[in-house]
């Protein structure tokens, strides 16, 4: 009907009601392009929301992840110290054996940097890293992710180091299966001769040797996980400044 009412006032030469028509139809097109892209932002928006609400929920749960690892490398140095003594002195006391035991059992067991990658491998894979408009979550995001894919290549001869040296410790010492270590349900009794153990030199070496890796990745950590706490509430404040989002960290 409007293409008909507009060719029969061009073709009558009503000018004023062709310019008028024409308007209508430009303002018409531009009013659906503006819905248009009105609702494809608010899509993206929503996307957005999604994308930060996730990437909370997997940074917590790596920090309080990571914490734990934590928490176990500072359990294996205080056992290492008490493994160390043993074997400098040929000597332990019988309150010992468990942190001795745990102390072999566990010697060289690190996990590498500990990062939940749902939300950020789903962004990488679909290139929509630039749909988080804030810039400095991006970017921070980004150098997290870097730091974490760096120290999980240097996890890889740290990896080696370590085997070597719990490899020295192995070949003199006996794990018992049957006989579970109270309290630490994957751990299992470790039969070993402290006299023999003393008695060469390289054995205490290679403990004190994977001790300080085993420092070395408890520093390292930490500061990974102050890196992820400090990530949260930069997400935290850009929900609740723009959504009204309290994300839950309980």
């Amino acid at each position: 009907m409007l293409l008909k009412r507009i060719y029969k006032n061009f073709a009558d030469q009503n000018w004023p009601a062709v310019i008028l028509e024409l308007i209508v139809v430009a303002a018409g097109i531009f009013l659906g392009l503006q819905a248009s892209n009105w609702n494809d932002d608010r899509i993206e928006r929503e996307l957005e929301r999604g994308y930060l609400i996730r990437l909370y929920e997997d940074f917590l749960a790596s920090a309080d992840g990571l914490e734990r690892d934590n928490k176990l490398l500072e359990q294996q140095l205080a056992d290492q110290a008490i493994l160390l003594t043993a074997l400098d002195s040929c000597y332990f006391a019988a309150d010992d054996t468990l942190a001795i035991q745990r102390g072999i059992g566990m010697l060289g067991f690190v996990n590498p940097p500990r990062l939940f990658r749902r939300t950020v491998d789903e962004l990488a894979a679909s290139g929509r890293f630039d749909i988080i408009q804030n810039e400095a979550i991006r970017n921070e995001l980004a150098s997290i992710v870097a730091e974490v894919e760096w120290r999980n290549n240097v996890m890889e001869s740290v990896f080696r180091n370590l085997d070597h040296h719990r490899m020295i410790i192995d070949e003199q010492v006996r794990y018992d299966v049957s006989k579970p270590i109270d309290g630490a349900e994957f751990l299992v009794a470790v039969k070993f001769d402290i006299d023999d153990l003393c008695s060469q030199s390289r054995n205490a070496a290679a403990v004190s040797a994977v001790s300080y890796q085993t420092r070395d990745r408890l520093i390292a950590f930490r500061q990974l996980v102050n890196r992820y706490r400090t990530f949260l509430p930069m997400i935290d404040e850009e929900l609740q400044s723009r959504w009204g989002y309290v994300a839950d960290s309980d």
